[in-house]
């Protein structure tokens, strides 16, 4: 399958200020280098695909969007869009792109409008009618009422909306969205994120998206990345990483009771095969038990509540989210330090 993002131990630091950054370009000790922003990141994002990059305020993410958009240098490594080097190669990668910055205000003209700004990154991107097609995506998304607003003018979620709608013009094979629902009102967050899913109704597209949101990545990517301190922790589909993390630590069993007896939390708690149990609720009790052990302790709660003449209403095992998933991952990875 060929790839659309490469990235070969990318590595990048930001200098830092005044004396020491002088001596940075001297000394090549990471501590005289400035902020270590990517730590020798090796990812493979393949064409078609839908790809999720999580990692909490300062782990990257953006660096990453900035050094494949051609707008930051890597300090150490390669990056390829479509086997065009980024560093080597800009204005071919700059062709492939459409981007939506961090910041929704970055690119425009302030004192134009939102149809003519559109009308204008169309032109750049070689668009054959660019004012219908700024017309449509206004249409599809929802700005007509702003679309001859100037831009300065526009609401956070308005501006959120037009940085979508100018990567979208490019008609770029790949797509970098960071944080695409950033700003949104639900009704708006929905539609775009049923619009990823589609991939925009071109099949073949790529879409490299950030979010904060892991609903959102959960919902709409084919796989996720999730990065921490500049470095690539876990790759893979949502689903496997929550399984992944599931089986190497607890489960947690859900139990309700239509007859909660005096004492049953008490019982429970005091089994062996319990780590630890909480009431949630009149007859609602929430069971943390060994992932591997889960099935025997399952049957030794149901024996000791039935030995205490509880009516059982309901018993599940609670389903690990994608959130709960990368919360664990991202403390082990800070404890392993």
């Amino acid at each position: 399958m060929r790839a659309a993002i490469e990235a070969r131990d990318l590595t990048k630091y930001y200098p830092l200020e005044g004396v020491r950054s002088r001596l940075s370009t001297i000394f090549k000790r990471g501590e005289l280098r400035g902020k270590l922003a990517l730590d020798r990141v090796s990812l493979r994002v393949y064409e078609g695909e839908v790809f999720g990059f999580l990692g909490p305020n300062g782990a990257g993410k953006s660096t990453f969007i900035k050094i494949l958009s051609t707008i930051l240098l890597p300090t150490e490594g390669e990056a390829y869009v479509f086997g065009y080097d980024v560093v080597k190669e800009p204005m071919a990668v700059r062709k492939l792109i459409g981007v939506m910055p961090e910041i929704p205000d970055r690119g425009f003209y302030r004192r134009l409008s939102l149809k003519d700004n559109l009308a204008f990154y169309g032109r750049i991107y070689g668009v054959q009618n660019p004012v219908r097609e700024a017309e449509r995506l206004i249409k599809e998304y929802g700005l007509e009422d702003v679309s001859r607003k100037w831009f300065q003018k526009l609401s956070r979620g308005e501006k959120q909306k037009a940085s979508l709608l100018r990567a979208l013009i490019s008609r770029a094979p790949l797509l970098l969205l960071d944080e695409p629902t950033l700003g949104l009102d639900v009704v708006s967050a929905r539609m775009v994120k049923r619009r990823i899913r589609e991939k925009f109704g071109r099949p073949d597209l790529t879409v490299f998206l950030t979010t904060h949101n892991l609903a959102v990545a959960e919902e709409v990517c084919d796989r996720v990345g999730i990065i921490n301190k500049g470095r690539i922790i876990a790759v893979d589909r949502a689903d496997r990483i929550v399984r992944l993390v599931q089986m190497s630590g607890f489960s947690v069993l859900l139990v309700e009771l239509d007859n909660p007896k005096p004492g049953v939390l008490e019982a429970i708690k005091g089994l062996d095969v319990v780590l630890k149990a909480v009431e949630l609720g009149p007859g609602r009790y929430e069971v943390t038990v060994s992932y591997n052990g889960r099935y025997e302790a399952l049957n030794i709660i149901l024996e000791t509540l039935v030995r205490m003449k509880c009516r059982l209403r309901s018993v599940r095992f609670k389903e690990l989210s994608l959130e709960e998933a990368f919360i664990k991952i991202v403390e082990g990875d800070e404890f392993n330090a």
